[in-house]
């Protein structure tokens, strides 16, 4: 995805919250600018070539999993809060059917972090796999 912004729009929002590190920073700074205001344009033509990170994360799947579970949190306890309590209820509930050890973990380690985060305290990103 790339994106052209308003300076005057991104001072006004305060820019990305740097909390989300890896997915929803956008979402957060879009769903910020429209409600102050700013409209949001898509252009399903524009053509995006992304090169670098994307391919050299190890362990991909596993990373993206993280990231989405927490700041998908993350981004509702922020900005929907009304929402926060059953997301946060809907994650444990599918964390405790993972039937994967490997991933139970990582989604648990997830809401832990996304919690932690509501709460004010930081977190290391990026997360280590190892």
């Amino acid at each position: 995805m790339a994106v052209l912004i308003r300076r005057e729009a991104y001072l006004q929002v305060s820019g990305f919250d740097n909390r989300f590190f890896f997915y929803y920073d956008e979402t957060d700074l879009s769903y910020r600018m429209r409600k102050a205001g700013w409209r949001i344009y898509v252009m399903p033509s524009s053509l995006v070539f992304h090169i670098g990170l994307g391919s050299r994360i190890p362990n991909k799947e596993l990373f993206v999993l993280y990231y989405l579970e927490r700041n998908h949190l993350l981004f509702l306890n922020k900005n929907i809060k009304t929402r926060s309590i059953p997301a946060l209820t809907w994650s444990l509930i599918g964390t405790l059917h993972e039937h994967n050890g490997t991933r139970l973990k990582i989604r648990a380690k997830a809401i832990y972090d996304a919690v932690k985060l509501m709460l004010g305290h930081l977190v290391s990103d990026p997360i280590n796999l190892n």
